[in-house]
């Protein structure tokens, strides 16, 4: 709320003052994915970014920042004065197929984020079965005739109801797809949303980066912290050993809002970067990045940024730009 009350105001402060008031050099812009047309799987979450307004917001980020390479983020005291670094979540095929061509042809490094589960589409993220079921049932209505569905979902609610499925009981989404005749298997094999493992070997012999983002997208804090190490530790050693990668990498999924200090230990001690998605934010541990959501409504790039630096001056007296861990 208090950021879209900021955001009329925030473009008319000039940027290079933003970045001296707060002394927060360097953003993490990220994103899902990048297309003209959402795919059922994800049209029915949230707002995606088009091509043009993906190339620019990069001709905005090129002209105030300069790139982060991502071999360089053990060493803050050499990033360039302003700059950035961007990051796409969940591994998902237009990354292969729109994202990396852009980036190339305008010289932007990336890291991508590889939920371990989903690589080559051997299973789905339980939000983007949430987003199918609710486009089969938009589009034959008359299911809620035809079939005896559960008494949580009916023909006024079920976009609330299906969106409000958590992780613990994504099963729910799995005997509603068997109820309506839906399969999620011939989905994954038709439309191929993930990228696959050749893919992304190719991205790599580019020159892109790749991480780890759990095994199967659980919200962190509604887990058990054995559970979070397994879900981080084993989905970044995926990505190591399956694409013999040098460096680890994880970023959080959906946020790291409430995971304990403990975690954050267990990352530095296997030397693994991570990421998290709570915007502009002082951090408590070197190696963890906090990022800036770009998949927001149609705002402009100077819109979300400039946004981004004002609320983060705004919250400053009251100790509210600072992640707390215990």
């Amino acid at each position: 709320m208090i950021r879209k009350l900021l955001t009329p105001l925030a473009p008319y402060l000039p940027l290079n003052r933003l970045i001296q008031w707060s002394h927060q050099r360097s953003i993490f812009p990220f994103y899902h994915l990048i297309t003209d047309h959402a795919p059922a799987h994800i049209k029915h979450l949230y707002t995606t970014r088009n091509i043009q307004t993906f190339e620019d917001d990069l001709d905005f980020f090129l002209r105030h920042f300069e790139c982060i390479h991502p071999e360089n983020l053990r060493k803050k005291d050499h990033f360039p004065a302003h700059s950035f670094l961007l990051t796409f979540d969940d591994g998902l095929r237009e990354f292969y197929e729109v994202v990396a061509p852009i980036l190339r042809r305008k010289g932007v490094p990336a890291i991508c984020f590889l939920n371990s589960h989903f690589v080559d589409n051997k299973a789905l993220f339980f939000r983007y079965k949430a987003s199918l079921l609710i486009e089969a049932l938009e589009n034959n209505p008359q299911l809620f005739k035809e079939v005896k569905l559960p008494e949580w979902v009916n023909a006024s609610n079920f976009k609330q109801a299906l969106k409000r499925i958590d992780y613990g009981q994504k099963h729910h989404l799995d005997a509603l797809a068997d109820l309506i005749g839906f399969s999620f298997e011939d989905y994954l094999q038709q439309q191929q949303p993930y990228m696959n493992s050749s893919e992304i070997l190719e991205l790599i012999d580019q020159g892109f980066y790749f991480g780890g983002h759990s095994m199967d997208h659980p919200l962190y804090h509604a887990i058990s912290k054995e559970e979070q190490w397994r879900q981080t530790y084993e989905s970044v050693q995926f990505a190591q050993k399956a694409f013999n990668l040098p460096n680890a990498y994880f970023a959080f999924p959906f946020t790291d809002f409430d995971v304990k200090r403990t975690l954050f230990d267990q990352l530095e001690s296997k030397n693994i970067i991570s990421f998290g998605t709570a915007g502009l934010k002082k951090q408590n541990f070197p190696h963890h990045f906090q990022r800036i959501p770009m998949e927001i409504g149609d705002y402009t790039a100077q819109q979300i940024i400039h946004t981004e630096y004002l609320y983060y001056l705004i919250k400053g007296p009251f100790g509210k730009n600072k992640m707390r861990r215990v």
